[in-house]
């Protein structure tokens, strides 16, 4: 959550010198790649709604952190999730007691602020293509992340 925050106000700093350099653009924010939280995690929520409430699950993993309410930027604002919550991830395997384990869902996403919009995203293989070879990575994924590809446009 921590590095999130920090990384999106570093993000919306680098945004805001731009703007002022260049007053008669619009200096548009994306923020895309692994964030290790699926969309019921607090990253997912930080990021969608642009707070965290002290409340959250998430500060009771770290009894020596203090929890807090988190603003995610100081204007209020908040991030537009543009490749949705599909599979992004799939090491699912079989133990030697027959037990699924590993992990299949979302942890990788394109977030834009609200001047951008999705105007196309790449089809995401099937889950059968995903586990033709057991799970990814596999001979014809390099990664157990799925790519997530996009065109977006002006909002």
């Amino acid at each position: 959550v921590l590095q999130a925050v920090v990384a999106v106000r570093q993000l919306d700093s680098i945004r805001q010198y731009y703007a002022t350099e260049y007053p008669d653009d619009t200096i548009r924010l994306l923020f895309a790649g692994d964030f290790n939280s699926t969309p019921d995690g607090p990253v997912y929520e930080l990021l969608s709604t642009g707070n965290l409430s002290k409340t959250s699950s998430c500060w009771k993993l770290d009894e020596e952190m203090a929890a807090a309410d988190i603003v995610l930027l100081p204007s209020g604002g908040r991030l537009v999730n543009q490749s949705g919550t599909g599979l992004t991830n799939y090491t699912m395997s079989k133990s030697s007691d027959g037990e699924d384990r590993g992990f299949a869902g979302c942890l990788d996403y394109i977030w834009t602020d609200s001047t951008t919009t999705l105007h196309r995203m790449a089809p995401r293989p099937s889950l059968g293509l995903l586990t033709k070879y057991g799970a990814i990575p596999s001979k014809i994924a390099p990664s157990d992340h799925v790519p997530l590809i996009c065109e977006l446009k002006k909002g």
